[in-house]
């Protein structure tokens, strides 16, 4: 995937957000201000290289879930039934869900992300079969 576009439509926005329908008129105002807001999205997932893969099972949903209510925080969207405390809170989750995001402690490609425990461990070449194996696994990692 790449980073373009918004990660939620006006029909989530709404059974979300608002306590009624969309019109056609509000339905294109609220898809505008989803993809105006899912450029922060697009700006924390490049600034962590993670623009251009598979996104994860569950990181559509959560992408959507944080396109939305980036959308409901900063935009005053013609239905929303949100008081400005909840803008307030929704803008906090956000801007954290963010710099998770940037800083690679959640990884939308399906990777562990930066916290993830692991261990790494020194390959040797100790015979001939060590060695080609080494090479192999270089060449997996890094493709040359």
């Amino acid at each position: 995937m790449s980073c373009t576009g918004a990660f939620a439509e006006a029909r989530d926005y709404a059974e979300l957000i608002c306590s009624r329908t969309l019109d056609i008129q509000k339905e294109a105002i609220v898809n505008r201000q989803l993809k105006m807001t899912a450029g922060a999205i697009h700006a924390a997932m490049s600034a962590s290289d993670q623009c251009d893969c598979d996104l994860a099972s569950w990181a559509a949903d959560y992408l959507k879930h944080l396109n939305i209510a980036l959308a409901a925080a900063t935009q005053d969207c013609p239905c929303s039934t949100i008081s400005g405390d909840e803008k307030a809170a929704y803008l906090a989750f956000v801007n954290q869900e963010l710099e998770k995001i940037r800083t690679g402690q959640i990884d939308v490609c399906g990777g562990t992300g930066k916290n993830y425990p692991a261990y790494g461990a020194v390959q040797y070449n100790l015979n001939v079969f060590n060695a080609a194996q080494i090479i192999q696994d270089r060449i997996a990692r890094t493709g040359s």
